[in-house]
């Protein structure tokens, strides 16, 4: 249980304790000295007790108090790692009761609330102006406090200043640094299997894939509570990665793992759940994504998946193996699968097409064989069972020109229809006209069965058909070392067929986010079009601004100074590790300029200038390498681009490292120290990769682009050519892909939500104004959409956003405005919300929209 109470803490700032325990504890048993010094930790941390939590401390026994400091301070310290904000003591004279020198809890506390005056509230929780009580210094906002009848500080007693209770400060000219300014609230529980329980269903539940931290939270649940965890699913686990991390884990450490398959079984419906599943069991990833490091599998766990494949209908089960044979293969080898033939035939069959494996020469060919009459898609061929996959007739009718005749054949598989609209569209266009509604009919219909963002991505894909694109890339499996380009020969589609299909398909998501909250306003920022919808949580950088793959934006502004990028690590204990930096620079057609890194330092007349080679970051302080990019004196170099690389020269994994991250910031001035934890954009180094390619810089637009791109090592680099030519391929891949204007942006997610939800929509423009759009007499909610993709047509534009006391729904990029209570949505840059605030991810915008 202890892991859990841990990770509650470092999660949700929950502090869980033994109702037995704080029972019988004492009243004030502790001296006040070591109560405040456990509470000027946590004020460096960035955290104050709230009022529950702060009173049931002082009841505990000098022991027990010793041993919660400890075990709070070292969580909370670990979990912000390289985050951890710079909190000096007060330098002004705060006025305090005669005699009565200010305390280092005090002084603290007025840094804080001299760099953000808004703070939460101990007592109500609330974020409001709050003051610190003289002279003890305990935080509370001037409406709990003057709601009672108080002479002292009911949190230690000690009575406060007569007259104003809160102290009066002096400005400081320190503030807290490497922090956004705001502290987090420590709350008290009880009830630690509660706690954990409602953690993991929400997790479960979430529409979206888990990020790590999520799958690791789920996965210490159900080691530290056992099997019974399976009692606390949902009916439906809505993302298929979630569901094999779940059931791989109880399947894992249940006693009796034939049960288990037995009690989850509505949880697995296609072989492609029990491929998920075999994955993470041998230490693979969910999403099937390669290249996967495979393990090995006890018999148990063996006999465990083969049962699940089994269970499942042989005729779709084989095709849905078909499809992803290639690795259906590699985990054959490791399930031993005709090892239980004869009792397991439906798996054993499948393995065999799979495998196109012999039959006559298999003491379990005869099962096979049984078990192959009553399928109707396998024949046996010789002495092979052969595969008539069901899409072949679909090829077959689309060869001959009769979009109408695939189309219908489709319709039976509505997503599969989804991924053929442009090649279904282009067939009837060009063989077929008079079967183009029934195409259009055909989506229309499919449409309702489609994914978030399978609809969104189809929307904008047809919307950019107008005309050929300059490059088609392709990335097979999502490998973008694999990626390849092509011309793009296909024929325009029909003006006619492009305003059809996109209204159809955006009036499906409309419907969708139409029957969730409706508010009285919506509030959106126009400049979420530079920022791309996350396929999932896995494709956004690991940081405090979550930017999602191939986003971009605005290069920071540094007057003129050089922007720096930065290589920032920690050794893990006993294991040194060297991390090289390198910026390789290209011209416009992405030919090689020059490379500043460890072996040549300087690039022409220090257009880029490396720090130089550090071989090791021993803890705590690190190791940081860093290069300054004058932009002009590159672009005078017929510079275009400069991609940044971190690479491990010892070949350590960036997942081995305590602390790690690469980003960006303005060099300091002239005498200004170097502190890598102000690098304000910048993603952590994870993962088992040993490079890796967080962005890309276009020195004439002075905008970055952030790739996030993982490389296993060297090996992958010879491939493609080498070093240079690698990163040539990534950026100019990601570059034509986003030229085609194709993918979808979270600026089209939040103008839906925002017509279907909102009652007036307020658009923030790049220019800082704001546009009103009101819902106009008998207009529909897509012409309402249209006037927001447009812009040229709003019913007012102000200033200023109105003050409003109704809840909002907003997608922004900033935390900076007054919202009030019961108010939702997502921000780019925020800050921890507010009690009657919920924050939603990039990736839950697209999931809300799931039916």
């Amino acid at each position: 249980m202890d892991s859990i109470r841990t990770l509650l803490l470092a999660r949700t700032h929950t502090v869980v304790l033994d109702p037995d325990r704080v029972a019988s504890a004492a009243t004030r048993p502790t001296r006040d000295i070591d109560l405040e010094k456990f509470e000027d930790e946590l004020a460096q941390l960035g955290y104050v007790m709230s009022l529950d939590l702060a009173m049931m401390v002082r009841r505990l026994p000098y022991q027990a108090l010793v041993e919660l400091r400890a075990w709070i301070v070292a969580t909370l310290a670990r979990s912000l790692g390289t985050h951890r904000p710079g909190v000096p003591l007060f330098r002004g004279s705060p006025s305090t009761a005669p005699g009565d020198a200010a305390s280092l809890y005090l002084r603290r506390m007025l840094t804080w609330l001299a760099t953000r005056p808004t703070q939460p509230c101990p007592w109500c929780g609330q974020i409001k102006p709050i003051g610190a009580l003289d002279p003890c210094g305990h935080l509370v906002c001037r409406s709990c406090w003057e709601g009672g009848t108080y002479a002292g500080c009911p949190i230690c007693h000690r009575r406060v200043a007569i007259g104003d209770p809160f102290v009066r400060a002096a400005s400081t000219v320190e503030l807290v640094t490497h922090h956004d300014g705001q502290l987090r609230l420590l709350h008290l529980g009880f009830d630690l299997v509660g706690a954990a329980r409602s953690r993991f269903e929400q997790l479960v539940a979430r529409p979206s894939p888990l990020a790590r931290d999520d799958r690791a939270e789920v996965e210490t649940v159900i080691d530290a509570m056992g099997p019974r965890t399976m009692q606390w699913l949902p009916i439906r686990i809505p993302v298929k990665e979630t569901m094999a991390i779940v059931l791989a884990r109880l399947w894992m450490v249940a006693a009796d793992r034939a049960a288990m398959v037995d009690a989850t079984r509505g949880h697995v419906a296609t072989a492609t759940d029990v491929l998920r599943i075999a994955a993470v069991l041998l230490g693979g990833n969910p999403g099937l994504a390669e290249p996967m490091r495979l393990g090995s599998l006890g018999r148990s766990l063996r006999r465990a998946v083969l049962d699940a494949l089994d269970r499942l209908p042989a005729e779709a089960m084989i095709e849905d193996m078909w499809r992803h044979r290639g690795l259906w293969k590699r985990i054959g080898e490791r399930l031993h699968p005709y090892e239980h033939a004869v009792r397991l035939p439906v798996a054993a069959l499948g393995f065999a097409a799979v495998r196109q494996t012999r039959l006559d020469a298999s003491t379990f060919g005869a099962a096979v064989r049984d078990e192959a009459r009553g399928v109707a898609t396998v024949r046996i061929a010789g002495d092979r069972a052969r595969v008539t996959p069901w899409i072949s007739a679909v090829e077959g009718r689309l060869r001959a020109g009769d979009a109408r005749g695939a189309a219908e054949r489709l319709a039976q598989r509505p997503i599969e229809l989804l991924r053929r609209v442009d090649q279904l569209v282009r067939v009837a266009q060009a063989r077929q006209p008079d079967g183009l509604a029934a195409v259009i009919g055909a989506v229309e219909t499919a449409a309702a069965r489609g994914t978030p963002a399978m609809l969104l991505g189809l929307a904008s894909h047809i919307a950019q058909r107008t005309q050929a694109w300059p490059r088609r890339v392709f990335f097979p499996g999502g490998e973008v070392l694999k990626a390849w380009g092509t011309p793009d020969r296909r024929p325009p589609l029909r003006s006619d067929a492009i305003g059809a299909l996109v209204a159809l398909l955006r009036a499906e998501l409309v419907s969708r986010a139409a029957a969730k909250r409706n508010f009285a306003r919506a509030v959106i920022d126009r400049g979420l079009g530079d920022l791309l919808v996350p396929t999932g949580e896995r494709a956004a950088a690991t940081t405090r601004i979550a930017w999602p793959r191939g986003s971009s934006s605005a290069l920071i502004d540094g007057a003129g100074r050089p922007v720096r990028l930065v290589l920032h690590w920690e050794d893990p204990s006993g294991l040194r590790v060297d991390l090289d930096l390198s910026v390789a620079v290209f011209d416009a057609a992405w030919r090689h300029v020059a490379t500043c890194d460890d072996t040549n330092l300087i690039v022409g007349e220090r257009a880029a200038v490396h720090s130089g080679d550090l071989r090791s970051g021993a803890p705590p302080l690190g190791a940081s390498e860093f290069v300054d990019l004058d932009l002009d004196r590159l672009r005078a170099l017929d510079a275009r681009y400069a991609v940044m690389v971190a690479f491990s020269y010892n070949a350590v994994p960036f997942d081995r490292l305590s602390q790690g991250f690469a980003g960006l910031m303005v060099r300091p001035a002239e005498g200004e120290p170097f502190e890598p934890r102000a690098v304000a954009q910048r993603f952590d180094l994870h993962g088992r990769s040993a490079i890796t390619v967080p962005l890309v810089i276009d020195l004439e637009a002075r905008r970055l682009r952030w790739l996030g791109v993982h490389i296993a090592g060297q090996g992958e680099l010879h491939e493609v050519g080498g070093y240079r030519a690698a990163l040539a391929h990534i950026g100019r891949d990601f570059a034509d892909l986003a030229a085609t204007g194709a993918l979808p942006t979270l600026w089209d997610i939040a103008a839906i939500h925002a017509v279907a939800r909102g009652n007036i929509v307020y658009v923030r423009e790049r220019s800082g104004a704001f546009a009103a759009y009101r819902r106009r007499d008998k207009e529909q909610a897509l012409a309402r959409l249209a006037r927001l993709h447009t812009g040229d047509d709003p019913d007012t534009v102000l200033d200023q956003l109105p003050p409003a006391n109704a809840p909002t729904w907003f997608a922004v990029l900033r935390d900076d405005l007054e919202l009030p209570p019961g108010s939702a949505g997502y921000v780019l840059d925020a800050r921890p919300a507010g009690d009657g605030i919920e924050l939603v991810s990039a990736a839950d915008l697209v999931h809300e929209l799931a039916r």
